[in-house]
């Protein structure tokens, strides 16, 4: 097989992402293996680039959209191919001619494109494939990828096997599915709108949402549906949050606060808990880079690279993935390190509405909660 046959094949490999078929995400695990087989440095990192260009193929869409009126056109190219030469870059850098190096050279570039500072353009990483291969595992499937990657390159069958075998049990196993629970999302079209227009309506819809919430309840609403929060001018709010107390219920927003770090004038973009669990906040880790944060900008979103990402939500320990989050690899396993029972994602994606986006944060969410085998709640606003 040709090297232009592998770029192309790795391609198919990037646009497994966006599809309807989830189960298609475990091809994603052919590319460590693609790199492994390039005769040169240079082709490696070719089938790597092919690979995660095709899979970020909405950002320049997406960014044209976002940044319509404060940048041009060509800067939504200049930031996918940029992002995707980052992400490719340490497979570049540790492709080596002898086997025994890229033995250690494999895991090292999932590692380095998995956590900062890489990894925050780290996303849709091949580990996230072991969702797929090893569900139910949590980390120890992590580790079987990686093991399983490394003895297809050597050729260890004796390796291979037993992988393969634990692979097969946990794909069989019922007890590696996530239990139903009745939480549920609701999704909005609201687009960008934070005028006052937008938000009087939205505040009127909430209304009506807690109107309908039964008892004992807990709904999930997208990324930014509050807006700029300032607890002492939302008398609405705290009116609504009232009245989910008196059933016992939960409604989870997202917004925008002010930090909570003394002199700090950026913003943190988080989900909100109304009702019985009022006071409960999720806190992003990583907003999305150049379009909210903004490290030169002190006005910018704040990134909060150490959280756990965590709240307690009806007596149960709560992990949420705030949009650009799902994608990323790092936020989710500081968050499992806490032992969630339950996973949230709300995203805000009305700029990436007619490209594949929002479906990958969907592939994303879905496959960290088959790993963890833990039930997956998400709203989005498109």
């Amino acid at each position: 097989m040709n090297a232009i046959a592998k770029v192309v094949i790795s391609a198919f490999c990037g646009m497994a992402w966006g599809q309807e078929s989830t189960s298609m995400l475990c091809v994603v695990a052919l590319i460590p293996l693609l790199w492994n087989l390039a005769k040169t440095r240079t082709i490696a990192g070719c089938y790597v680039l092919a690979y995660y260009l095709a899979a970020a193929r909405g950002i320049p869409h997406g960014a044209g959209v976002y940044f319509a009126e404060t940048a041009p056109t060509l800067a939504g190219w200049c930031m996918w191919i940029a992002a995707s030469i980052v992400n490719a870059a340490p497979w570049f850098a540790l492709w080596n001619p002898k086997q025994r190096r890229r033995l250690w050279g494999l895991p090292l570039a999932l590692i380095l494109t998995a956590i900062p500072p890489l990894g925050i353009v780290g996303w849709t990483n091949p580990l996230m494939a072991a969702g797929i291969l090893f569900p139910g595992t949590g980390y120890v499937g992590l580790i079987l990828l990686i093991a399983l990657l490394i003895a297809l390159t050597a050729r260890w069958l004796y390796v291979i096997a037993p992988i393969l075998a634990v692979a097969a049990i946990a794909n069989l196993t019922p007890a590696s599915a996530a239990p139903k629970i009745e939480w549920h999302g609701i999704d909005t079209a609201f687009n960008g709108d934070n005028s006052f227009a937008s938000l009087y309506q939205r505040l009127s819809a909430l209304q009506r949402i807690a109107d309908a919430a039964l008892p004992n309840s807990v709904t999930l609403l997208s990324e930014s549906y509050l807006g700029d929060y300032d607890p002492a001018k939302h008398t609405a709010l705290r009116n609504i949050s009232n009245q989910l107390k008196s059933k016992n219920s939960t409604i989870i927003a997202g917004a925008q606060r002010p930090s909570s770090v003394p002199g700090d004038y950026q913003v943190e973009n988080v989900l909100l808990a109304l009702g019985v669990d009022a006071g409960q906040a999720i806190v992003q880790r990583m907003p999305v880079p150049f379009g909210m944060w903004k490290p030169w900008d002190s006005n910018g979103y704040k990134a909060n690279f150490t959280g756990a990402g965590i709240a307690t939500i009806h007596g149960k320990t709560v992990a949420g993935l705030i949009c650009y989050e799902e994608l990323l690899v790092w936020p989710v396993m500081l968050s499992m390190q806490h032992a969630p029972e339950i996973l949230l994602g709300s995203a805000n994606d009305w700029w990436a509405r007619d490209t594949s986006i929002p479906l990958i944060q969907r592939q994303s969410l879905a496959l960290w909660g088959r790993l963890f085998a833990i039930p997956t709640v998400e709203a989005t606003n498109v």
